[in-house]
């Protein structure tokens, strides 16, 4: 119930058919100097050639979150043998750092050898470095096995300086696809919330 007249009404339909569901919070965070943070990592066993399989996906409604100094920080990180048919994200992924060295920030991380053809973006991606030489990424798929892209949320990535002055700047991308063989369809349609009345 929302508080209005109508107490037949639906607020919500939740999906239990994802093999990977966060509905809480998911923090990492490097508090020394130099340690890297990942907030969720998933991989399969290369030396053994085995797989991760993720049933149905991943679901993230609540948050992910890594936070690093003077080292990488990635939210969602998938490695060798991650196999999942995709992933949905109505919550917050957001990856930080502070680097004066080029560290990355990179929220979602999809590296060579995993499988993950579709990803539905309805809530907020974020990545963000202190420090003009640090990289960050919103995604980056590095597997080339992503196929359709839709994004009906946010997707920011900033760099900020730390007022050190570098000879070489670091970049902010919030897509990243050159890994790509065949193409990525791409759907980008933010809607505005509606208030129910």
């Amino acid at each position: 119930d929302d508080d209005d007249d109508d107490v037949t009404e639906t607020l919500a339909v939740f999906e239990y058919d994802y093999g990977f569901i966060d509905r809480g919070s998911i923090i990492a965070s490097g508090l020394n100097i130099g340690f890297d943070a990942t907030g969720v990592r998933i991989e399969g066993n290369e030396a053994a050639g085995t797989s991760a399989i993720i049933e149905g996906g991943l679901l993230n409604t609540g948050s992910i979150t890594a936070t690093a100094f003077e080292a990488n920080a990635t939210a969602l990180s998938l490695g060798f043998g991650t196999v999942m048919p995709t992933i949905f994200n109505d919550g917050t992924i957001q990856a930080t750092s502070s680097t004066q060295n080029g560290h990355d920030a990179i929220a979602i991380l999809i590296e060579d050898g995993a499988s993950v053809p579709e990803f539905t973006n309805t809530g907020a991606i974020s990545a963000g470095v202190t420090g003009m030489t640090g990289n960050a990424v919103g995604l980056r798929d590095e597997s080339g096995t992503l196929t359709s892209f839709i994004n009906n949320g946010t997707i920011t990535t900033a760099q900020s300086s730390d007022g050190t002055t570098v000879s070489t700047n670091g970049e902010a991308t919030a897509l990243d696809f050159t890994a790509s063989t065949t193409g990525v369809t791409l759907l980008q349609d933010f809607e505005e919330p509606v208030d129910d009345v």
